[in-house]
């Protein structure tokens, strides 16, 4: 059996990793899958098929047309045909103009049929016709022949194989999962060691201003184990959003994503967020559409309220209607989110599928902090193998320890807290389901603890011009509580109808927010839980 031994290095530290730690791939099929394949060879002798014209169906020419293309790196995705680029080494939506030349180097096309024995041959090699390429692309008769595929991957990527089983993806397609991963194939290691693994991640996020060290580095540690497996997850797995926030710019929101992101990917495009709701969900359709692995909302600088983006994030199912189109088409997708904002706010609905890295620079300006180690998107690239290699021991490790699972599990999140939060919180770090000190986000839940707290040390109990007064001196509700002048009588009853949203429910330190009486006569009064000793 043939052995590649490839001899890597620490990119962290530019020094060689072990000799006795070196990568050993096994060529032999019958073990492993091999680490590069190929795509069959162009043929020699193109054979001939008759172009679409006098008593020549379209669906005729597709049937055949497929029938030589389909073993040539031809997909069905997602209602569109892909193809692998061989110079490139990359995958591509297959257009109709590029269709057109892209059949020329496996057959050759004429007008006239196959010359019956002792007649003359007539066929002459034409080009096939732009209104032709566009019938076949969107032909069953052609489609259904080529072999269909989930998602793309440009590197090789690890599932969890039943019941214990862990592999890594070969290059093409894999038949069990119909996953496509580029072939030459940035490879890295499989056998770093865990406590190496953590060394390399400890000191990617050593410099990161953030509040609270421990809870914000297991939730980057688990965007990152996100992206890298989400294949690990099954089809219909929930995944939560990663909200990155800040008290200034320059704190590293946009390096935490870019962290999360190139090591798999290699690059991460960048957009300002929708700036209203028709184009948010024109953005999120395309996504589903496309089966994009990620999305980045960047630079998000007011309250984040969309009702497309909840639904995208908290169903498997994304539905909308397409451009120029009438009916509605539905789409399943598996999609991280990241979103960016210094001091980022949500609405509900958002918080409670999020998860929050919190940042908090010291310095006024953000080029006053020093920083050892700096790191930029070429940097990153530069240590991907490491990185990579890091995230691929953290799985190894859970799934030969037992997959254990994780101390919290994330409501509506069961499967994703199992495996990432389990693999998370089994190489050493914190769980990254919040926990109850956790920021939200969210400024009406936290402006509510904060405002049961306080109306809690009063005597009496609040009316609603207190209530008023108090959020106010403490800068609570701001967005519905101008500070310029009194509120006018919708303001009033919007914020009436905010309180009573909350009458009888329980708080952080055991407070209980209650409403007494109606109209003007109306009370309000938080209430501590009392503890008594057993007799």
């Amino acid at each position: 059996m043939q052995k590649t031994v490839i001899q890597m290095t620490d990119t962290l530290t530019e020094t060689p990793i072990s000799m006795g730690r070196k990568l050993i791939f096994d060529d032999d099929p019958s073990r492993a899958p091999a680490w590069e394949t190929a795509l069959p060879p162009l043929p020699v002798e193109k054979p001939w098929i008759q172009l679409p014209g006098e008593g020549r169906l379209v669906s005729a020419f597709a049937q055949d047309l497929g029938g030589q293309l389909a073993p040539h790196g031809l997909y069905r995705w997602n209602e569109r045909v892909l193809v692998e680029d061989r110079a490139a080494n990359q995958s591509a939506i297959l257009d109709a103009p590029r269709f057109v030349t892209f059949i020329e180097d496996f057959v050759q096309c004429t007008k006239h049929p196959t010359p019956a024995e002792g007649e003359e041959d007539k066929r002459v090699v034409t080009s096939m016709r732009l209104g032709d390429a566009k019938l076949v692309l969107a032909s069953d008769r052609f489609v259904n022949q080529l072999p269909a595929i989930e998602h793309v991957n440009p590197i090789r990527l690890p599932v969890l194989a039943p019941p214990t089983g862990l592999r890594v993806l070969p290059e093409g397609v894999d038949e069990k999962t119909r996953i496509l991963t580029a072939r030459r194939s940035l490879p890295y290691r499989l056998d770093l060691p865990i406590d190496n693994a953590r060394t390399v991640l400890d000191g990617l996020l050593a410099e990161f201003p953030f509040a609270d060290a421990t809870y914000a580095k297991a939730v980057q540690i688990a965007a990152m184990l996100t992206v890298y497996g989400l294949d690990l997850l099954s089809p219909h797995c929930l995944l939560p959003a990663f909200a990155y926030t800040a008290n200034n710019p320059g704190a590293g929101k946009g390096l935490l994503v870019q962290l999360a992101v190139l090591p798999v990917f290699g690059e991460l495009p960048t957009m300002p967020p929708p700036s209203s709701e028709a184009d948010m969900a024109k953005l999120l359709l395309a996504s589903a559409r496309n089966r994009s692995r990620v999305l980045l909302l960047d630079n998000v600088d007011q309250l984040l309220q969309s009702r497309a983006l909840e639904s995208f994030i908290t169903a498997t199912h994304y539905s909308g209607r397409l451009l120029g189109q009438t009916q509605q088409v539905t789409y399943l997708k598996k999609t991280a989110v990241f979103i960016t904002g210094n001091q980022l706010q949500m609405r509900a609905d958002l918080r409670r599928r999020t998860l929050v890295v919190e940042c908090f620079q010291t310095e006024a300006r953000s080029e006053d902090r020093a920083i050892t180690n700096p790191l930029d998107e070429t940097t990153i690239l530069g240590r991907r193998t490491a990185i990579l290699a890091a995230l691929y021991a953290l799985v190894r490790h859970w799934n030969d320890d037992g997959r254990r699972a994780p101390s919290r599990v994330q409501p509506g999140l069961p499967e994703w807290s199992q495996v990432i939060g389990g693999i998370v919180e089994h190489a050493g770090y914190a769980c990254p389901i919040p926990p109850p000190t956790a920021p939200t986000l969210d400024p009406v839940i936290e402006g509510m603890e904060r405002l049961v707290a306080l109306l809690a040390d009063r005597v009496e109990a609040a009316t609603f011009r207190d209530v008023v007064r108090v959020c106010r001196v403490h800068g609570l509700f701001e967005h519905c509580l101008p500070l310029e002048r009194e509120l006018r009588d919708g303001e009033k009853r919007s914020f009436s109808a905010l309180l009573k949203r909350y009458h009888g429910m329980r708080f952080r330190g055991g407070i209980t927010f209650q409403l007494q009486g109606h109209g003007h006569a109306r009370r309000y009064l938080a209430t501590r839980e009392t503890t008594t000793a057993a007799a």
